[in-house]
């Protein structure tokens, strides 16, 4: 849930507020459930966001329908552009300059209200080992799962899907998220594959060179590129490979190393104990060999 009211969305974004005759029972201070680019997705207290060209996500942008659309499914209010909506009885509507830039705006600001801290994860099989990182951290902590959208990248949707109260989030950084994207969600933790591309490579140094000291990245897997320039980075680094030189040692089958080795090398970073991590990857972890972690600055 958006820890974010009426009155808050507007004081944040500009644009002009408009209420129903009958407006939400709290009034201007009536909280936000989420939002959403679909108008076929909006529930009740959800905000639909209309953008100005359509997507697959939302093919029915600066249609007047779909705002309508939206409210029919219990939408607590819409922001537009180019036309100020009706909002229907116990609802609101919202007109900005650029929705895009709104929603981007929105993002910045929801991230400086979280307090908890975001795990990303970049590389080989990004979805699966995304996916295991959580199951991992959601074990012993309280944790939103952002899985990437492939439409419309330039788009912060991850951030606000953030749980206010949540300890940890885990998000999945897809080639499509640029520079500014990672500068946006600031991650205490990056989890990084070794890449199969050279476009792989290059944005995993790009990502490397963008981290300080207060960001770990935890390599999964040997990349001597990779480890040549986090042995200059600013930031920390833990290692996790089938290699006598790393951090962590393990011996998966290689169908499922690189996101299992993720999983519990995010697991035990965290302090999670070893039964909760075999429990939540349903795992055998009589193949891991634990060792000393060190973390190299």
């Amino acid at each position: 849930m958006l820890d974010l009211s009426i009155q808050q969305l507007a004081d944040a974004l500009g644009g002009s507020l408009r209420m129903s005759q009958a407006p939400p029972k709290g009034g201007v201070w009536e909280p936000i459930f989420r939002v959403v680019l679909s108008c076929y997705e909006a529930r009740r207290g959800d905000l639909f966001w209309q953008l100005d060209a359509p997507t697959s996500l939302a093919p029915h942008a600066a249609d007047t329908s779909a705002t309508q659309e939206a409210f029919a499914r219990g939408a607590i209010g819409c922001v537009t552009s180019k036309h100020q909506a009706l909002p229907w009885a116990g609802a609101f509507s919202l007109e900005v300059d650029d929705p895009v830039a709104a929603l981007v705006e929105l993002a910045w600001q929801l991230r400086d209200g979280y307090r908890g801290k975001i795990v990303m994860v970049m590389g080989e099989r990004s979805a699966e080992t995304t996916q295991l990182v959580y199951d991992v951290i959601a074990s012993s902590w309280n944790a939103s799962l952002c899985l990437a959208s492939s439409s419309r990248p330039e788009l912060p949707l991850e951030i606000l899907q953030l749980e206010t109260l949540d300890d940890f989030a885990v998000i999945e950084l897809i080639p499509e998220k640029n520079a500014s994207f990672l500068r946006l969600c600031r991650p205490a933790v990056v989890v990084i594959t070794p890449p199969t591309s050279s476009d792989e490579l290059r944005r995993a140094r790009e990502t490397i060179a963008t981290l300080d000291a207060s960001q770990l990245v935890v390599l999964v897997g040997s990349c001597d590129a990779l480890l040549d320039d986090l042995s200059t980075a600013r930031c920390q680094m833990v290692w996790f490979a089938c290699d006598q030189r790393a951090s962590v040692r393990n011996s998966f089958s290689r169908d499922r190393t690189l996101p299992l080795t993720a999983a519990i090398a995010v697991g035990q970073l965290l302090e999670v104990s070893i039964a909760e991590i075999a429990d939540a990857l349903d795992a055998p972890l009589r193949s891991l060999t634990p060792m000393p972690i060190s973390r190299a600055a």
